[in-house]
C-alpha cells in the first residue's frame, strides 16, 4: 500500500468519524459547558454575591447552536417528531416514500435558509457580543453550519430511504 492509499484511508476514517459524531461532540460539549457555566453563575451569585454578566450570554449562544445542530442530529438518527401511530399502520414501502418526501422538503426548506444565513453571518462581522470577547458572526457561524448540517442529514435520509425503496421494501412493519 503506497502513501497515497494510506492517506486516503486515513481521510475516509476521519470522514466516517465526523459523519458519526460531528453533532454529538458539539452537543455534548455545549451541554457540559452550559451546565458548568450556569452552576458557576449560581454559586457566585448565591454564595459570593457576585453576578457573572457574561454567563447568560455564553449559554444563550451555545443554546442557539444546540438548537440547529440538534435538528441535524435528530434527522440523522431518524428520531425527529413524526406520526408513529399512523406510520405503524403503513407498509414499509410507504414509510420510505414518506421519508423521502419529508426529508426532501426539509432539505429544500433549509436550502432556502442558506443565503439569509450567509447574509446575517457576513453582516455581523463588525458586531461584537455584549459581554463575550468575540464578534457575533461566531454565533451566526454556528447557525450557518447547523443549517448546512440539516441539509446534509436530510439528503442522507433521502438517499437511505430511496435505497430501501429500491430494495423493494413492501411488507408491513417497522424498519429504519
Amino acid at each position: 500500500m503506497d502513501s497515497w492509499e494510506r492517506s486516503n484511508e486515513h481521510i475516509v476514517k476521519v470522514l466516517r468519524w465526523l459523519d458519526k459524531y460531528f453533532e454529538v461532540v458539539y452537543l455534548m460539549v455545549a451541554l457540559v459547558t452550559i451546565v458548568a457555566v450556569m452552576s458557576l453563575q449560581i454559586f457566585s451569585r448565591k454564595l459570593l454575591g457576585i453576578s457573572l454578566a457574561w454567563s447568560e450570554e455564553c449559554c444563550r449562544h451555545l443554546f442557539i447552536g444546540m438548537g440547529l445542530w440538534g435538528i441535524g442530529f435528530t434527522i440523522k438518527e431518524d428520531s425527529a417528531i413524526k406520526f408513529d401511530l399512523i406510520l405503524g399502520f403503513l407498509a414499509d414501502k410507504w414509510k420510505h416514500i414518506i421519508g423521502v418526501v419529508s426529508n426532501f422538503m426539509i432539505a429544500v426548506f433549509f436550502a432556502c435558509l442558506i443565503q439569509p444565513a450567509i447574509n446575517v453571518y457576513q453582516s455581523m462581522k463588525n458586531t461584537t457580543a455584549t459581554m463575550m470577547p468575540y464578534n457575533m458572526n461566531v454565533v451566526y457561524g454556528l447557525v450557518l453550519v447547523g443549517v448546512v448540517m440539516v441539509i446534509i442529514r436530510a439528503v442522507q435520509q433521502v438517499i437511505r430511504n430511496g435505497k430501501m425503496l429500491a430494495k423493494g421494501a413492501d411488507k408491513k412493519g417497522d424498519s429504519k
